[in-house]
Parts: C-alpha cells; structure tokens; sequence
C-alpha cells in the first residue's frame, strides 16, 4: 500500500501528517509527501514533531511527482490547492480530503506561532 499526503508547498503539514503515518501505518506501508510546490520545512514543524519523538528534520521537501500521485493507493489532500491535483485521479486511487488550516500561515510572536504548531500536532496525534 502506498499513501501520499500532498499541500501546498509540503512545509508543515504534509510533512507531519507523513511523520505520523510513519509511526502508525504497518512498515510495509510507503508513505511519502509533496506540495503542489516545494519549500522548506518550518522550523516549528521540525521543533514539535520532535517533541512527541518524531524526526521530520532530514525529510526533503518535494513537488508533487504524478507518477507518485497516480500509482498511490489512498492520495490524502490538506489543501485546496492539492485538492485540486486529485480531481483527474485513476479511479483506482482513493482521494481523501482533508482539509486542515495551514500552521505555517500563525501570526505573531514567536510563541503564537509556535502553539499553532503544537495544535496541530495535537489534532494530528488525535485522529
């Protein structure tokens, strides 16, 4: 089985819904992540994915590849934007929307930002 969790830009979220899936799913899985562009990954994301004892920090951040996104098995979008590269899927390839607000986009101090991250995190481990 193959899972491709895809963003915008596979900074924040894609990369820590793939570090957990990497925890939970069997090790037979292939997990792997992409943005409809590729940036770097946020320093918060890196900081609390480390808290709860997964390392995100060596992950590339990577462009949707297509071959990736249509030999997957279950292709799980975090934003409109990835929304979008799922609506001409094979039929075979179960598209999942998941909508969850962008961490990366928190305003404010350092702290602020910062527990965006954490609730994240949060919703992430809880589902």
């Amino acid at each position: 089985m193959q899972i491709y969790f895809i963003s915008t830009n596979d900074s924040s979220r894609s990369k820590m819904a793939e570090g957990f899936a990497k925890v939970i799913l069997p090790t037979s899985w292939i997990i792997k992540s992409a943005g409809v562009s590729a940036d770097k990954i946020s320093p918060y994301a890196i900081q609390v994915m480390s808290e709860v004892g997964i390392d995100i920090a060596e992950e590339p951040s990577q462009s949707i590849d297509d071959t990736i996104l249509t030999n997957s098995d279950v292709v799980v979008s975090l934003s409109r934007d990835a929304k979008s590269k799922t609506l001409a899927l094979p039929t075979s390839v179960q598209a999942v929307h998941w909508p969850l607000n962008d961490p990366a986009m928190a305003t404010g101090s350092e702290n602020k930002k910062s527990l965006h991250f954490v609730k994240y995190v949060t919703k992430l481990n809880s589902t």
